[in-house]
């Protein structure tokens, strides 16, 4: 836009302003994650990689993670950089959590769990896909689980088109996901 008007700005100085901007909302974004994690019985996390670009080598990258963090409860959102996907990124932010967090089972949220002392929930998504990987070599007791995971996902299209409070969801999924769960479980037993 500037250089259609005419205007040259080094891409420094925009750099800065950007720089100087974000700085200026650090109170918000602090605030953000305060209300995200103040009284939350329920979050859900997930780390993805991103490529950096790195400021001491031009035109170079590194490896980067933006840690997610999702209450749904409040409709918050919250994403976190960090050059590491270690232990540290969310041991800080989930440092006095003891609600239900629920992730792809990546073992630092597993170590968290233990460690501070809150509940973990496995993702159906995450479990869903080693089945799909498994109907080249089992076909029926593979499709078996993925018919019922089907199930479930229907349940859920089912709560979101009615617009249900998170109560009337709770004893919505205990009437019909649970005993689907259940099914799965045994089901699951039954083939080891």
């Amino acid at each position: 836009i500037l250089k259609r008007e005419g205007v040259q700005i080094s891409q420094s100085t925009i750099g800065g302003w950007f720089s100087n901007v974000s700085d200026l909302l650090r109170p918000l974004y602090e605030a953000l994650q305060q209300d995200l994690l103040n009284k939350a019985s329920y979050l859900s996390a997930d780390e993805s990689p991103i490529k950096v670009q790195d400021k001491n080598k031009k035109g170079a990258n590194h490896q980067g993670y933006m840690w997610v963090y999702r209450n749904p409860d409040k409709k918050l959102v919250l994403f976190k950089y960090n050059p590491s996907r270690g232990q540290s990124p969310p041991k800080e932010i989930l440092k006095e959590f003891k609600g239900t967090l629920q992730t792809d089972g990546y073992k630092v949220y597993q170590a968290l769990a233990k460690e501070i002392g809150f509940e973990l929930l496995g993702c159906m998504a995450h479990i869903r896909r080693y089945y799909e990987k498994a109907l080249d070599n089992d076909k029926t007791r593979a499709g078996y689980v993925l018919n019922k995971i089907q199930q479930l996902y229907a349940i859920e299209r089912t709560v979101k088109e009615k617009e249900l409070s998170i109560e009337e969801i709770k004893e919505y999924r205990q009437k019909h996901s649970a005993p689907l769960m259940n099914e799965i479980e045994e089901y699951v037993k039954e083939q080891i």
